[in-house]
């Protein structure tokens, strides 16, 4: 970020609620088949994440899903602006 703009390295965050917090065409099916539905639904997202799937089971804060963030009170905070310095 410089003085009165930003240059953008074309890196952005990729925010996919729980299906605890929001529905999704495969929230409550059974997890091949929603992940056959959020491949289809989101191919590039799926194909960035394919080679990740093994860390994203393992993770520590796991959601229903490999793809999604765990269920979380405070998603309103996600959508408020932000200011981020590196």
């Amino acid at each position: 970020m410089k003085r009165w703009c930003v240059h953008f390295a074309e890196q952005y965050p990729i925010k996919i609620e729980s299906s605890e917090n929001k529905q999704h065409p495969w929230s409550d099916k059974p997890e091949k088949e929603a992940e056959k539905i959020f491949a289809k639904t989101y191919p590039a997202i799926y194909g960035n994440l394919k080679d990740l799937i093994d860390k994203l089971i393992k993770r520590t804060d796991p959601s229903k899903y490999f793809w999604g963030f765990r269920n979380c009170y405070d998603w309103q905070e996600f959508e408020t602006h932000k200011i981020i310095l590196r």
